[in-house]
């Protein structure tokens, strides 16, 4: 009997074999939200390299330690190792230049600004904490990761927009209509 080996993959599902890991290297770490992993086998297909996206929990490892956002706040476990939610891959986002102590800075701040009652399924989410992590350690978050959500709030914006204009629309008719009487 011999144990499977271990891989990291990328999006892509490809091995990963070969990138050089350090402490310093940046991976974000995806997955699937309980319950829907079927679905985002269909979203989440490759396109010329490109995916669509899909519903995804998502955490970002460096220095050993994988950050994440929920409705507890900001919080700190294993990688790849996510409770309640189904591993997909690790995708690598190159090396941070900052030390541990800058890190350690950073994650304060993001502990003060990512306060778990703020926490938003759509718009205030695991993607976008690690989105925001991401920045701060000079790294890019690949977009399709969170392209899902993006579109839902972009949504969710217009149609409270919408909402609102109608407000003000049958406002300004209910204004125009009392004083047409006062015209005549």
């Amino acid at each position: 009997f011999r144990e499977p080996t271990a891989r990291m993959k990328n999006v892509l599902a490809e091995d990963w074999s070969g990138a050089q890991v350090n402490p310093r290297t940046v991976i974000l770490h995806v997955y699937d939200l309980e319950g829907v992993e079927d679905l985002n086998h269909g979203l989440a297909f490759a396109v010329d390299e490109v995916t669509l996206g899909g519903l995804f929990h998502t955490g970002v490892e460096v220095f050993g330690n994988e950050w994440t956002y929920g409705w507890m706040g900001v919080k700190c476990e294993a990688p790849r190792c996510a409770e309640g939610h189904t591993y997909r891959c690790s995708v690598p986002l190159g090396d941070t230049r900052l030390n541990p102590q800058d890190v350690a800075g950073i994650l304060y701040g993001l502990c003060q600004d990512w306060k778990g009652a703020e926490y938003d399924l759509i718009s205030h989410n695991c993607c976008s904490f690690c989105a925001e992590f991401c920045l701060r350690l000079g790294v890019e978050f690949p977009p399709w990761v969170n392209r899902f959500a993006r579109l839902a709030d972009a949504g969710k914006t217009a149609g409270k927009g919408a909402a609102k204009f109608g407000k003000s629309f049958s406002a300004f008719f209910a204004e125009a209509g009392m004083a047409i009487p006062a015209l005549i």
